[in-house]
């Protein structure tokens, strides 16, 4: 399909083109990866939901945003009575 103006999200142009390969490009098409490109940087997200950033440098793990849950013990309250 050709491109529209205002037709759908997703669609190839300039800023988002990016040169995949055959294997990266069947991972995001079809295996339920999201890429997202921003300054000669690609975001990957697997479907688990894990972060690789990949750009000059190469491909590295990216570190969550959000802590992930912390159980603070002191909030706990035991019943010993048992």
């Amino acid at each position: 399909m050709a491109y529209q103006q205002n037709g759908p999200p997703g669609q190839t142009t300039e800023p988002n083109l990016g040169k995949l390969g055959r294997h990266h490009h069947r991972i995001k098409t079809h295996a339920g990866w999201k890429v997202v490109q921003d300054n000669n940087r690609f975001t990957w997200t697997t479907p688990h939901g894990r972060v690789y950033l990949t750009d000059h440098r190469g491909t590295h793990r990216a570190r969550p945003k959000t802590p992930r849950l912390q159980v603070v013990w002191a909030d706990l309250q035991w019943d010993n009575a048992a």
